[in-house]
């Protein structure tokens, strides 16, 4: 992991992503540029303990200096998509990755 852990993202589950962009496809918005986002914003630290706690395990991480650029804190400002496509996301974070880790688990083993 770059950094501390603590800087936040706003984690967007794919099928949000995809029901945006079929949306955004099928609208007169031609030319328009559309933030999209989960909804709220969580530290990379509560991410990995999350995961941690639905696979029964003790997260391993490597941790490495921040990288030079990156931003500390990220949220997307979705008021443009929802106005004009109806966009709200769908995908509670918590659910988004315990569809993660069932999926890892049915195509890998894991």
């Amino acid at each position: 992991m770059y950094g501390d852990g603590d800087q936040t993202r706003d984690f967007t589950y794919v099928d949000d992503i995809v029901a945006v962009n079929l949306a955004a496809a099928s609208a007169d918005v031609a030319g328009r540029v559309f933030n999209v986002g989960g909804g709220s914003r969580t530290t990379v630290n509560e991410v990995i303990a999350t995961i941690g706690e639905m696979v029964g395990r003790k997260p391993r991480v490597e941790r490495l200096a921040p990288q030079k650029g990156d931003v500390r804190h990220t949220a997307a400002d979705t008021s443009l998509a929802r106005s004009l496509l109806g966009y709200a996301p769908r995908v509670p974070l918590r659910e988004g990755l315990e569809r993660e880790v069932v999926w890892l688990r049915e195509v890998f083993g894991l």
